[in-house]
């Protein structure tokens, strides 16, 4: 195999000296992709702050479609490992957060391209809603994994990985409380394109405060047993949800 540093110069030089990504073979590709890159990572083969090759020389060096490699990025940058930069000299780099913060984020058992954000849409407001009222139905309304997901998503303002990562708990949370494991199983195979569709709105800090608030009323509606209120509250904060994801994926 050819030494990855005759794809650019500079820091993908840095980025590639004594690397050597192998080819992927006939498994699921995209894991692949993403244990590889991964074990990279996290020996510090690959240090924080170095930039990846092009998709382009990437994607040809592991041997897979570029829609394979995107999935994979976006899996690592979801889980904290990689960050995108746009604009002039932007790319793919190394992310350098807490070691704490790294999360794996599995690879959907649907390809990421194949679920639009309008398909997301039909099926959360399908269940959440749903999943809420049941819940405030129930005899014994626990709150305390919503309440731990709301207060992670305050304690980790800073860091937007771990702000995706709290507010997909709290919306599990809520399906766990209604007892009802399928409504688990379904948001959970969704997890990477709810995350694609609230990338682009993580970091603005307005967007973290509303989506606590209306996390907040909430779970008042469940703990308070008002289960019609607690639909209508999950209703509109998906809603607003899936507007802002919308707006970002344009789909």
């Amino acid at each position: 195999m050819s030494d990855i540093r005759t794809l650019g110069k500079g820091s993908v030089r840095a980025l590639a000296r004594g690397q050597d990504f192998k080819s992927i073979g006939s498994e699921r590709k995209s894991e692949l992709v993403i244990r590889q890159l991964r074990g990279l990572l996290e020996s510090g083969r690959l240090k924080p702050g170095e930039k990846l090759p092009a998709e382009p020389a990437l994607a040809a060096k592991f041997g897979v479609s570029r829609t394979v490699l995107r999935e994979a990025l976006k899996v690592l940058e979801l889980s904290g490992y990689l960050e995108v930069r746009r604009g002039y000299g932007g790319g793919t780099f190394v992310s350098a957060p807490a070691a704490e913060e790294f999360r794996t984020v599995g690879s959907p058992a649907m390809s990421l391209p194949t679920v639009t954000s309008r398909q997301l849409n039909e099926v959360r407001l399908a269940i959440e809603p749903r999943a809420a009222g049941i819940a405030a139905r129930a005899e014994a309304r626990e709150v305390g994994a919503l309440r731990d997901a709301i207060r992670e998503m305050e304690v980790f303002d800073d860091r937007p990985a771990r702000v995706l990562e709290a507010n997909f708990n709290f919306h599990v949370a809520v399906a766990k409380a209604s007892g009802n494991p399928v409504f688990v199983a379904v948001l959970e195979n969704l997890k990477v394109a709810l995350y694609r569709d609230l990338n682009h709105v993580v970091r603005d800090p307005g967007w973290r405060e509303a989506c606590r608030g209306e996390h907040e009323r909430i779970v008042g509606e469940i703990e308070g047993g008002h289960h019609e209120r607690a639909e209508e509250a999950m209703c509109r904060h998906v809603e607003a949800e899936l507007d802002v994801g919308r707006r970002g994926t344009g789909v």
